[in-house]
């Protein structure tokens, strides 16, 4: 789909068309921000992704672009050490999580999502033009970052929900359905057999193999969708060919927020 034919948002005005993403971008009067647009119904993909229900992205001058910090550089003849100032460039953006719900009995991390705040530092930005030369007058020079705050901490703090934080018991419930329920009884092995002399295992074929990962897409996906609800705009039991341990989900936000960009200038008719 080219750049003319997305349906692009003026970002401020995301609210318009949902309740799941909200901007709020502050630049100096003389830029005109409604030409900065968000391809909402991306942004919502790579947050259906990754298990995030709203992202809050704001811009603002929090501080400047590097800090001073004190330090010893050198001493003097007699020894004394003599201060300078050393400068360290501060992150561009950031980002912080915080779940939905703070229930952690659920069986599988699939179940639960997260919310998604995003913060842009206007003044690291403003240097980063400025240093490469460009026009801060031209909304275009401001798209490439703002678009790759987006982009990234989506990628992050989903990538990161999907993966990480399971409780002990939500990551013995992945490897106990996906190693034995799967893997091993497409290859006629469980993980008791040995006790009952029942061991006999063989190598799996591939259709063996894919047929007990569709097996267990379905039980579970079912089961999830019973116990949580269906899949849905930030809420449900999130679908995946690897319950408890969304790797494919995880494969695909990666793969998905890197290939295409989110913001992008609006061509006003």
């Amino acid at each position: 789909m080219s750049e003319r034919q997305r349906e692009l948002i003026s970002i401020n005005e995301c609210w318009k068309k949902t309740d799941r993403l909200h901007a709020h971008i502050t630049l100096p009067q003389w830029i005109d921000t409604e030409k900065i647009g968000v391809d909402v119904s991306r942004a919502i993909l790579l947050m259906q992704l990754g298990g995030i229900k709203n992202t809050e992205f704001k811009m603002e001058s929090e501080h400047q672009s590097k800090t001073n910090i004190p330090m010893v550089v050198g001493f003097n003849n007699h020894g004394v050490a003599y201060a300078g100032r050393a400068s360290t460039k501060v992150e561009e953006s950031s980002y912080h999580t915080s779940n939905v719900e703070l229930d952690q009995s659920h069986v599988f991390r699939n179940s639960q999502w997260t919310n998604l705040k995003i913060t842009l530092d206007r003044d690291a930005v403003q240097n980063k033009i400025n240093e490469a030369k460009g026009d801060l007058r031209n909304p275009e020079s401001w798209i490439p970052h703002i678009d790759k705050a987006l982009r990234q901490n989506i990628r992050k703090a989903g990538t990161k929900h999907l993966l990480l934080n399971h409780t002990k018991f939500q990551t013995l419930s992945a490897l106990w359905v996906n190693l034995n329920e799967a893997l091993m009884d497409a290859g006629d092995m469980d993980i008791l057999s040995p006790l009952f002399n029942d061991f006999h295992p063989h190598v799996p074929s591939s259709e063996e193999l894919a047929s007990e990962l569709i097996f267990n897409l379905a039980f579970w996906t079912i089961w999830g969708s019973i116990i949580y609800g269906k899949e849905k705009g930030g809420s449900g039991y999130r679908v995946s060919l690897l319950p408890g341990l969304e790797i494919d989900r995880a494969s695909a936000l990666q793969i998905l927020s890197r290939t295409k960009s989110v913001v992008a200038k609006i061509k006003l008719s």
